[in-house]
């Protein structure tokens, strides 16, 4: 709605210099002679746009008083003289105003509507109907001569806003109809009743006759009179009341449906983040099923292996048993067919092999060990010793908080490792030493993997860069500009623009308002760079394919979806004769083009070439060659990012030389670093991890090392028993058959136990190879097509940040999780229900 804020009157009748506040008026009282209809008259002027006499309220127009037209109410005329001459307050030159001061509550914003009345000693009236968007201005149309207040000419006037204001913040009007038109928009498009009734509503006089009253003020009639105009005015009065309560119930209920569509929208985005949630919890519960089931498969295969080896041990231990069982079965029946003490001897061999065995493993194993840590200390120590100084914030944040820690993962390898290889005494040794080192072995391998494809990312990009960095330099040192920077669109629109013009007209051109302008002072290139960064890539056509031009170019904005160029109109500029001040930053541009030069005029020719702060404050619009100055009664601060790549000129300038060298440098810096240390994170990258079976066989090695001491006991008691079958003492040979038969029998119960296992765990094997884990994996796969239904880009920015607040952050579970989201969900679409309803 747009309300009536104050009245501004200077020279209209008596009031000479007056501001009211009318603010939420309803209506005016007072004894005759008082100015009412003065007011109501003043009013009509800026509200119906017109001066006609027969418009001025006719209140005033009693018998024995003259009528009221312009100059009686700018003269304020109080009476005739007997000779008919007029008693007037103001005689010879001066200037009046009309204003009124609106406030619009849609927009939150104000503005004045008003006229300028310059009146001349001849009567003569120069009138100018005026906007301004803003309040009075805090000069209320005066300026001080000699100490006092006078009311500012329209010159004055119209030097005062076109300085003070921004273009379009101001208008004046050279016609009644002209700024008719503008003020029916200005009061929100009413409709054309509106102001005729208004008319109808302010011309009559104190009523004393009501026939009189309606043929002369209502009808326009002078007998048989006909109230039919009087009721179609009275129920136009009416429906405009009720079109205004159903407009107002038709706003607040549009306030409420857009307060409940922000509410459903706001939730239905919450429950949207919620289902993320769910489904990442799914998502993350089948991850964890699937490693559990791979962990528990990878312990059953392992487990099968060590009861292979077992059977296999407890079979050749048997056979060796059975062996000697026979031998000694040999001996007591005499048997030829047997020589114990050869077997006792073969037997002495195999346990010396054994340990032999035993040592040569331990031997390599150690060696192993030793390489492994070796290998990575060595490597890890060398690529910390080098960079562990290096600035990494130049690759980005996401890489150089991996590389960081890279590094610091890489100190602690070099440091276990060395600590590793002093710690391996094979009398003595700590073998958890091996399996945390095998750990950090992982770590820095899957972390040097990462970094190396964050690296690799950034090395794409990066060479992307060079390679345009590169082009723009060998264009720029060609003397071409690089307009490339603006993007393919750019170029694109402004090459299918000037090809679409010269199918049709063979002198057509399409300039770079950039390319048609030198900036006189070097000292001020970086602030026009900046001041004209809206402007500077705006076209050029003849004026004579203007129109055509610009119906091209709508179609390929909207073909393109690029709106950041415009088409100026040379033609309208010139028939503007704008003239730029003197003191303007117009003036630091040359052109030898007379359209470039009245749109610099246009566009620079308001702002003040300043030296100080304080003088470009003084001046209400001023600028300074470092990017600052005041404008708009604030001040002014200009991007100097937006002038970094110098634009302005017909050539290329040396310093836009300078700036693409020094880019295509610095990238080229980057580029060169990042493949350094690629090519040495390489060798991080490409160590091989020791395997779990590959632990587990070391493992079983080293336990292994504890049997020599059994094995060279057993040769010591095979010596003594080759030396009792020497001697022919049957009853040892006896009790030593009864002894085989007890290791035999304990051997076959430790083997059937082992079998009983290795049946269950092949059970175990077969059900998770071929249902419990394809299940597991067809689980997960769904979850993650689940996953991959939501916005990648929303998931990122919100949902992702939000997961890992509740996962990290407050440290829930999954299930925990699961049950908070749930409750929220619940709330949630209780809302969005009763919205939708």
């Amino acid at each position: 709605m747009k309300t009536l804020q104050k009245l501004r009157l200077i020279n209209w009748h008596y009031f000479c210099n007056i501001t009211t506040d009318v603010k939420n008026l309803t209506f005016l009282t007072g004894p005759n002679g008082t100015g009412k209809s003065t007011i109501i008259d003043a009013l009509q002027v800026i509200i119906l746009g017109t001066t006609r006499p027969d418009n001025f309220n006719k209140a005033a127009n009693e018998k024995g008083r003259s009528g009221r037209n312009l100059i009686s109410y700018l003269r304020g005329q109080t009476g005739v003289k007997d000779d008919n001459s007029t008693i007037v307050l103001r005689k010879g030159v001066f200037t009046s105003y009309i204003a009124i001061e609106i406030y619009d509550d849609v927009n939150d914003k104000t503005f004045t509507l008003g006229a300028c009345f310059d009146v001349d000693s001849t009567d003569k009236i120069d009138k100018h109907y005026f906007f301004l968007d803003s309040p009075f201005p805090e000069h209320n149309f005066l300026k001080k001569v000699d100490g006092k207040s006078i009311p500012m000419n329209y010159k004055d006037l119209s030097a005062d806003v076109r300085e003070n204001y921004k273009v379009n913040h101001f208008r004046f009007f050279d016609t009644d109809a002209e700024y008719q038109k503008f003020a029916k928009e200005a009061f929100g498009n009413l409709p054309d009743k509106y102001f005729s009734l208004f008319k109808k509503a302010v011309s009559f006089a104190p009523i004393s006759n009501i026939s009189s009253f309606i043929t002369e003020y209502i009808c326009d009639a002078d007998l048989n009179v006909d109230i039919t105009p009087m009721q179609k005015i009275i129920e136009q009065y009416k429906i405009l009341e009720n079109e205004a309560k159903n407009l107002k119930g038709k706003v607040d209920a549009l306030a409420q449906i857009h307060d409940t569509f922000e509410e459903y929208t706001r939730f239905v985005k919450r429950q949207n983040m919620l289902n993320y949630v769910s489904a990442r919890v799914d998502y993350e519960e089948n991850k964890k099923r699937v490693d559990d089931l791979a962990e528990a498969q990878k312990k059953a295969n392992n487990r099968l292996l060590i009861i292979s080896d077992e059977i296999n041990r407890i079979d050749a231990e048997m056979d060796s048993l059975n062996h000697d069982l026979n031998s000694y079965n040999a001996k007591i029946l005499q048997s030829d067919n047997y020589s114990l003490t050869e077997k006792l001897s073969l037997k002495k061999d195999s346990l010396s092999r054994q340990i032999t065995q035993i040592q040569m493993n331990l031997s390599t194993v150690y060696n192993n060990i030793k390489n492994y840590a070796e290998t990575y200390a060595s490597l890890s120590e060398a690529f910390y010793n080098y960079y562990k100084d290096f600035d990494a914030t130049q690759f980005g944040n996401k890489v150089s908080e991996s590389f960081y820690d890279l590094l610091e993962l890489c100190q602690e390898v070099s440091y276990r490792g060395r600590e590793l290889i002093s710690s391996m005494k094979e009398d003595s040794f700590d073998f958890s030493y091996v399996e945390e080192f095998k750990g950090l072995m992982e770590q820095i391998k899957n972390l040097a993997t990462q970094v190396q494809s964050k690296l690799n990312n950034e090395f794409y990009d990066v060479s992307q860069k060079l390679q345009t960095s590169q082009a723009d330099l060998s264009s720029v040192n060609q003397g071409k500009k690089p307009f490339d920077k603006l993007g393919p669109a750019y170029i694109g629109i402004k090459n299918d623009l000037e090809s679409s013009l010269k199918a049709r007209h063979g002198d057509a051109y399409v300039h770079i308002y950039c390319d048609l302008i030198d900036v006189n002072d070097p000292e001020w290139t970086l602030a026009l760079e900046a001041v004209l960064y809206g402007q500077k890539f705006n076209f050029f056509v003849n004026p004579s394919y203007y129109e055509e031009a610009n119906r091209i170019l709508k179609q390929l904005s909207d073909n393109y979806n690029y709106y950041h160029v415009s088409l100026v109109d040379t033609e309208r500029l010139l028939n503007s004769n704008i003239i730029a001040n003197e003191d303007s930053i117009a003036k630091l541009i040359t052109t030898k083009d007379e359209g470039a030069r009245a749109y610099t005029d246009y566009l620079l020719g308001r702002i003040k070439k300043c030296r100080t702060f304080d003088e470009a404050r003084r001046s209400g619009s001023g600028l300074l060659s470092d990017c600052t100055g005041y404008r708009g009664f604030a001040t002014w601060y200009l991007n100097k990012g937006n002038a970094r790549v110098f634009f302005l000129g017909t050539t290329v300038s040396n310093d836009t030389k300078a700036l693409s060298t020094r880019d295509y440098q610095k990238i080229n810096k980057t580029y060169s670093l990042l493949a350094e240390v690629l090519n040495k994170i390489s060798s991080l990258a490409s160590l091989q991890v020791m395997s779990d079976a590959e632990l587990e066989n070391y493992r079983n090695d080293i336990l292994r090392q504890s049997k020599i001491d059994e094995l060279q006991a057993e040769i010591l008691q095979v010596e003594n028993d080759m030396r009792m079958v020497t001697s022919g003492d049957m009853s040892l040979v006896q009790e030593k058959i009864n002894e085989i038969n007890e290791k035999l029998k304990e051997k076959q119960h430790n083997k059937d136990e082992l079998l009983t296992e290795r049946g269950q765990l092949t059970a175990k094997l077969q059900r998770l190879n071929s249902e419990d884990i394809p299940t597991a994996e067809a689980n997960i796969s769904a979850a993650k097509r689940q996953l991959d239904t939501f916005d990648g880009e929303v998931v990122n920015q919100e949902y992702e940040p939000f997961f890992n607040k509740l996962l990290d952050e407050q440290n829930l579970t999954l299930a925990q999780i699961r049950n908070e989201a749930y409750r929220e969900s619940v709330k949630t679409t209780s809302v969005i229900n009763k919205d939708r309803s």
